[in-house]
């Protein structure tokens, strides 16, 4: 309140500064606004130079228009580099097309907008980069979080090549089992086939369809499957089946040997779920062994024909024999007459005929 002097008296004059007031206070609030916006900024700038990832501002004009550190930590190049030219000539090449096109969604858009792409480094190495990307198309800008993701892409590769090569070698592996001649087998805990290979078919004349899902009963006599689930059993307790010999009753009815290996089935649990192995059709072997047999048989009766023979051949040789060798000695005596000489001589004629 003011006042204006008239002789001895005071009269007192007023002013409403009520808006004054409350100007003061809006100003006081804007300062202390200010200075904590000007201290969050102090606090962003520490945080993004601070950080590890790549934080940019990006005008829609291709050129970057801030930087933090970590560009020049990642890359190489100086952030005055990196401003000075337009972002798509660090860009690897064979990612060029694709990224221009991605800013193109990107300044249409109002979303924010994640990609991938790899820049090159100052010492020529390249990196793999994941955005994050957010337009602001009143400023023509957009802000751009990046991480490095190399490493994961490495890792990504190496588990792809992996996955390929376990792949290949699955596939080598089941061309091998279908090419394989030995019979190559999958049972249940019931004995039914889970699984043939192309060989079944060529040895017992069924498709492997026909045949999957049947037991090994199915396929033998029922004393010849009483006798082999008892055996099996028994050398199965021991870990494995080796050289097992059994015969099967093939599509035409006739039965043929085979020779049984087996392993127990075990799931991902270590739980056993059937038995698994190969086996082998051992018909040729077993007719070359019966040939043999009877080889050996003809060889045998050939020797005892041939030693009868000759006993038979010395005992026929040897009575002329003596007879021609006892005349000869009688030849020898002094004084014989010429009608015994000629006896004797017809004696040693008739045992060389003889």
């Amino acid at each position: 309140m003011d006042s204006i002097p008239l002789g001895e008296f005071f009269i007192p004059t007023g002013r409403d500064i009520t808006k004054t007031k409350e100007k003061e206070q809006e100003l006081i609030k804007a300062k202390e606004q200010a200075q904590e916006t000007e201290q969050k900024l102090k606090l962003s700038d520490r945080a993004f130079n601070l950080t590890l990832d790549m934080i940019c501002i990006a005008g829609f004009d291709g050129y970057f228009k801030y930087l933090n550190p970590a560009w020049e930590r990642t890359l190489g190049w100086s952030i005055e580099e990196l401003l000075s030219k337009p972002w798509l000539d660090f860009v690897h090449p064979d990612d060029a097309d694709n990224t221009e096109n991605i800013k193109s969604v990107i300044v249409d858009g109002k979303e924010s907008y994640k990609f991938e792409n790899r820049y090159i480094c100052k010492d020529g190495s390249i990196k793999w980069f994941s955005w994050n990307s957010q337009p602001f198309p009143k400023e023509n800008m957009m802000i751009g979080a990046v991480r490095d993701i190399t490493e994961t892409k490495k890792i990504e590769n190496a588990l792809l090549q992996a996955k390929e090569k376990a792949e290949e070698n699955q596939k080598l592996y089941e061309d091998l089992v279908q090419s394989s001649h030995n019979l190559i087998w999958k049972c249940d805990l019931e004995g039914n086939f889970t699984f043939l290979n192309s060989a079944w078919e060529t040895t017992h004349g069924y498709k492997v369809e026909e045949m999957l899902g049947r037991a090994f009963s199915d396929f033998q006599r029922p004393e010849i499957f009483e006798r082999d689930i008892i055996e099996f059993t028994r050398h199965l307790e021991g870990g494995f089946v080796k050289g097992y010999e059994t015969t099967h009753i093939i599509k035409d009815g006739t039965e043929i040997p085979l020779i049984f290996n087996a392993l127990p089935l075990f799931n991902s649990k270590g739980e056993i779920i059937g038995t698994q192995g190969t086996a082998f059709d051992i018909s040729k072997l077993k007719q070359t062994e019966l040939k043999l047999i009877q080889a050996k048989e003809q060889a045998e009766e050939s020797d005892r024909l041939k030693s009868a023979f000759l006993a038979n051949m010395s005992h026929e040789i040897r009575t002329p024999m003596n007879g021609i060798l006892g005349f000869s000695e009688l030849l020898k005596r002094p004084n014989l007459s010429g009608k015994k000489q000629q006896k004797y001589i017809e004696v040693i004629e008739r045992s060389g005929n003889r």
